[in-house]
Formats: C-alpha cells, sequence, structure tokens
C-alpha cells in the first residue's frame, strides 16, 4: 500500500490514502509481531478491534468528507488522510481531548491532498464542534431520560 500510494501515479488524494492505510498496517503488523500485542488465544480479539477500528476509520472519513463537501470543498478519498487526525490528536495524552492537536495534524497533511493548510484545520475544526453538537445533545437526552425514571430526585 505505501509504494502503490507513494510510486503507484495515481491520483494525490487516492495515493495519501494508500500511504496512510499502509502506515497504520504496518504499525498494526510491527505490533502483533512483536509479540506485545496478542497471545495465541487473542487472535480472535485483535481481529475484532482490528475490524472495529477499520469501521471508525471509515466512518470518520466519511464524516471528513461529508463536512468538506458542506463547506464546498471536494477532498475525494482524501478524507481519509484527514480522518487519521483525530486518532493522532487523541493519542497526544497530555493535551485534553487532543484540543487543538488533531487540528495540526489536519492542517500538516491538507497538503497531501491538495488542500491548503488553512482548509484542512477547517475542516477538523468544524468536524469537532458537529461532534461536540452531537455528543453533548445525545448526552442530554440520556440525562433527560435517566432522569425520570429516577425515584431520587437528587441522582441522575
Amino acid at each position: 500500500l505505501l509504494l502503490a500510494g507513494l510510486f503507484g501515479g495515481l491520483d494525490r488524494s487516492v495515493a495519501a490514502s494508500l500511504v496512510a492505510i499502509g502506515v497504520l498496517v504496518g504499525i498494526g503488523v510491527g505490533l502483533v509481531l512483536s509479540g506485545r500485542v496478542i497471545k495465541s488465544n487473542h487472535l480472535a480479539r485483535l481481529g475484532a478491534v482490528v475490524a472495529v477500528e477499520l469501521l471508525a476509520t471509515l466512518a470518520t472519513g466519511f464524516r471528513i468528507w461529508l463536512v468538506a463537501a458542506a463547506l464546498g470543498l471536494d477532498v475525494g478519498t482524501g478524507a481519509l488522510v484527514l480522518g487519521i487526525a483525530p486518532v493522532l490528536g487523541a493519542a497526544v495524552v497530555f493535551v485534553p481531548a487532543g484540543l487543538g492537536v488533531r487540528e495540526l495534524i489536519a492542517s500538516l497533511a491538507a497538503p497531501a491532498i491538495g488542500l491548503d493548510p488553512a482548509m484542512g484545520f477547517l475542516i477538523a475544526a468544524v468536524d469537532r464542534l458537529a461532534g461536540m453538537l452531537v455528543h453533548g445533545t445525545a448526552a442530554a437526552f440520556i440525562a433527560v431520560r435517566l432522569g425520570r425514571g429516577s425515584t431520587n430526585p437528587g441522582v441522575v
């Protein structure tokens, strides 16, 4: 995947996506071969985790694509490249919720898919705001629903 992305003569967004996926696969293979992640009896669990992470990455890429489309930008499959920013931003544990980190990563990755760094930053910031709106609304709904069923008014 890395070689196809770097030397395949593909569209920039497709090439960048292949490189990003190749890096993730390479990291996964390295962890597996190091023996630190799995033991022989945990292979099925690792497969399930990899499948969930792959689906989550695809969903994030789709969400980024929707945000870019709403802003009038055509990122194509390059949305997968920008979709890696929230994952890497969350990995920076000393910054609460990766505030600013994923936006920085998206701005650094944007030129790889033919976007201005400011557009990468904007896409990541709008995606963060949309996520906060969705999660906040869901949390409020759950709190209200749980509050109605409580026998103690002080407990939610």
